[in-house]
């Protein structure tokens, strides 16, 4: 492990096999994980790889925020597909997440999760207070011609 590499990381993580990736690689490199997947499943995929698994909803923003900083994590990544049925089964959303989608330009999954990425949140004091630009407006064009980062 290098001297600028963090010694735990929060890992926040939807389905597919992109976060068990990066679990299993972190954990033989010596990181220590802190692990919230949206779902019961994909909490159980990260538990052998993690120091610690937790299962919190998309929707309870709060909670998640809350049990990353009680965990002490300053870095976090955010892996995986967060597929529409997940967001928009039956559950109840926190404070803060109706909020993120009152304030949301459109519907588009573009939006979303450039909005959850990028979006500035006063309650949060890891956000920027920077003003996001519209990074929609280049993706309407198609991806021909972007670079696309991988782990190796």
């Amino acid at each position: 492990m290098s001297k600028n590499q963090p010694s735990r990381i929060g890992l926040v993580a939807g389905a597919g096999e992109i976060p068990i990736y990066f679990a299993d690689k972190a954990m033989k490199n010596g990181v220590r994980l802190v692990s919230i997947g949206f779902t019961d499943d994909i909490q159980s995929h990260l538990a052998p790889f993690s120091e610690k698994t937790y299962s919190i909803g998309v929707g309870k923003t709060s909670k998640i925020f809350k049990t990353l900083k009680d965990e002490g994590i300053e870095d976090v990544l955010i892996l995986g597909k967060v597929d529409k049925s997940i967001i928009f089964r039956m559950q109840m959303f926190d404070l803060r997440t109706l909020k993120f989608f009152k304030n949301l330009k459109n519907r588009e999954d573009k939006t979303v999760m450039l909005g959850v990425i990028a979006g500035y949140d006063e309650k949060d004091p890891y956000t920027s207070h920077r003003e996001v630009p519209d990074y929609t407006a280049t993706m309407r064009d198609g991806v021909r011609g972007l670079r696309v980062g991988l782990i190796s």
